[in-house]
């Protein structure tokens, strides 16, 4: 070795497979830091809003920032145009290459030089075109990721194929256009339809929460852009939405019947001061809420002129100050709003969440990182109806768009709990979760809530057909499936006063708020009234004693679904250990969690039922004791309407856990 001093990073042009090698290694680090399904669309669409800041300092009152975004369903790619600044003629040879960037690193999203080496070589067809003052230029570059993944480091590095000039940009003075085509092995996604939606007005909704298209603008102005989405479904047909509202879609704009905490307090001070209740004298507009949000700033924590008050150490006060975060805060009564918007108004697959409760980090306008769960130790039911953001100013997340440093993180997630904390002292102001789906009740007019009956009747009617019930008309007085927590309490008598169900005496509503009611369960002469009969009598029990038995007080709970149920256990308003008896329309599917459930319609178990009509007995995963029983009323209608396939359902629910 004869040389005294070198640069190590200076590319060694007498090793050129070495530097392949690293070249390739350095790649697929980058992108392994894209971890998200939105990874590849939040880099173009990131890229574009760059592209047309500046141009607002250049053209001033001429301009109108414009991005355009075409997801192809049927060619399986994605488009993103804009009429930004453009690439220059001296940057189009680099602009590709990993760790370089034109942008401003103070004004920009992004600057770290990695998101187009990540649509170049995280995938296999990247075609671009640009056009600045004095410069066009048309490229394209294939096979980018097989490269990355050739372990045998045989493949040549893919070039950059000089293409015609297109028509696409033709009417703007500048700009740039990204195709990026999902094909080939490795990719993710592979299709762009895995979300099960193919129309422009539902992708306009989705991109402003999972990408940048969605601005976090809570302390400054939202900038105008213009944005026009374009959907291709694999049929070919076309649907397009435009916008100019390019901020993030908050919560408390999805969900109806929603105030900020602020007014509230506010009016709930003015009642104080007039010697009036702060609760009992609340207008109705601050009652039976969905939700209550509300937004602070890291002055407002540090100076405790607000009333958020999270415990931060000395080293989270120095970042606070260092990173001036805004917290935004949602508190939902429900995790059903959530659900109901993914499943009713997205309508994406089944188990994909666009929005769920959780913390999301941000910085430079637009989210970060995945969601993370809020680190409750308690109440751990508000961990899923709960939304918080902590945007942190001119913060560095690591490369892609993974997330933060840990103490970021961890100053975050303080914040995301004193928020849920504090907000959850409300609570007693929003809706009771009776486990309905919530667009069945979201704020109808009069009109359509009678239209929506008369449907559901006609979809839905409620026959019970066993000539023994109900005499002497043999027709239950209800005429279509419950939808409510309500329609449950009302069918429950009905079966009861029909001689469905036998010996369950309602007492009243028992003095605990959080609870819904207290019975007692009587047996009670003739005896043979309770007995079980497959035929005259499918709900009753194997009688044993010639004496009348009567029950002590038992807490009996009303729900449409046995899910909002667990969601209360979950949030500590309600212990399970309180609860006698559960009288829902539907099981849920959140019991599979947390409980082992034995079916009392099967034949073989009639001997283990406790009293008249009870449907399944509910037990703690991996033991006997007994928590609790149940009279699931749609499957007990079904029980008597269809024996023979209500068998078969309750083995398959409920022998194969």
């Amino acid at each position: 070795m004869t040389t005294s001093q070198w640069d190590p990073l200076q590319e060694a042009l007498e090793a050129p497979e070495l530097i392949n090698l690293s070249k390739r290694r350095a790649m697929k680090n980058i992108i392994k830091s894209y971890t998200g399904w939105f990874d590849p669309i939040s880099e173009m669409i990131q890229n574009a809003l760059d592209a047309v800041e500046p141009m607002r300092e250049v053209k001033k009152q001429n301009y109108t920032p414009t991005i355009w975004i075409t997801i192809d369903l049927k060619k399986n790619t994605i488009t993103v145009k804009d009429n930004g600044i453009g690439i220059k003629e001296d940057q189009i040879k680099y602009f590709l290459r990993p760790e370089i960037s034109y942008k401003d690193t103070k004004k920009s999203r992004g600057n770290k030089g990695v998101g187009a080496s990540y649509l170049a070589y995280g995938f296999n067809n990247l075609d671009f075109e640009t056009k600045s003052k004095g410069f066009s230029f048309h490229g394209i570059i294939k096979g980018g990721r097989e490269w990355v993944e050739d372990e045998t480091n045989t493949k040549p590095r893919p070039l950059v194929k000089r293409l015609a000039i297109s028509s696409e940009l033709k009417h703007v003075d500048s700009g740039s256009v990204f195709r990026l085509e999902f094909s080939g092995d490795y990719i993710r996604p592979k299709n762009l339809d895995w979300l099960g939606v193919d129309d422009a007005e539902r992708w306009e909704q989705i991109l402003r929460i999972s990408t940048p298209l969605g601005g976090i603008y809570l302390d400054q102005k939202i900038p105008h852009i213009n944005c026009t989405i374009t959907v291709v479904n694999k049929s070919g047909a076309e649907s397009q939405k435009s916008t100019s509202e390019c901020e993030f879609l908050y919560p408390h704009k999805i969900f109806q019947n929603v105030e900020k905490l602020g007014e509230i307090v506010s009016a709930q001070t003015k009642l104080v001061k007039s010697g009036q209740d702060p609760v009992l004298s609340l207008p109705g507009k601050f009652k039976k809420l969905t939700g209550i949000y509300e937004t602070w700033d890291a002055e407002s924590i540090l100076t405790r002129s607000a009333d958020l008050n999270p415990q931060l150490s000395e080293d989270q006060k120095d970042l606070m100050r260092k990173y001036k975060p805004i917290i935004y805060g949602f508190f939902s009564y429900s995790v059903r709003g959530f659900d109901s918007f993914n499943k009713t108004r997205l309508k994406v697959r089944p188990g994909i969440a666009i929005i769920r409760g959780g913390l999301q980090l941000a910085t430079r306008n637009m989210p970060q990182g995945p969601l993370i769960t809020i680190p409750l130790t308690k109440t751990i039911g508000y961990q899923k109806t709960s939304f918080v953001i902590v945007h942190f100013k001119d913060a560095e997340p690591d490369l892609g768009r993974k997330g933060f440093q840990p103490e970021i993180t961890e100053l975050a997630e303080v914040l995301s709990v004193s928020v849920v904390n504090y907000l959850k002292r409300w609570n007693s102001l929003l809706q009771r979760d009776t486990g309905v789906p919530i667009d069945i009740q979201a704020g109808r007019t009069l009109h359509d809530w009678i239209k929506v009956q008369e449907e559901h009747q006609e979809k839905h009617p409620l026959t019970i057909a066993n000539e023994h019930f109900f005499l002497p008309m043999k027709k239950i007085s209800i005429l279509s499936e419950p939808l409510s927590e309500q329609d449950v309490v009302v069918l429950l008598n009905q079966l009861i006063a029909g001689g469905v169900i036998r010996g369950i005496r309602i007492l009243a509503t028992t003095q605990y708020q959080q609870y819904d009611s207290a019975c007692r369960v009587v047996i009670d002469p003739p005896l043979d009234n309770h007995a079980y009969n497959e035929k005259t009598n499918p709900l009753g029990i194997k009688i044993e004693g010639k004496d009348p038995v009567e029950s002590k007080p038992l807490i009996l709970e009303y729900k449409y679904s046995m899910d909002a149920l667990i969601d209360e256990f979950d949030k500590e308003e309600k212990d399970e250990k309180n609860v006698n008896l559960v009288v829902c329309w539907e099981m849920g599917e959140k019991w599979h969690e947390r409980y082992s459930i034995a079916s009392l319609l099967l034949k073989n178990n009639v001997r283990h039922r406790p009293f008249h009509g009870v449907t399944h007995v509910v037990r703690p995963l991996n033991t006997d004791n007994i928590l609790f029983y149940v009279v699931c009323l749609h499957e007990l209608v079904e029980y008597l309407n269809d024996p023979v396939k209500s068998q078969k359902t309750q083995e398959e629910r409920y022998l194969q856990q």
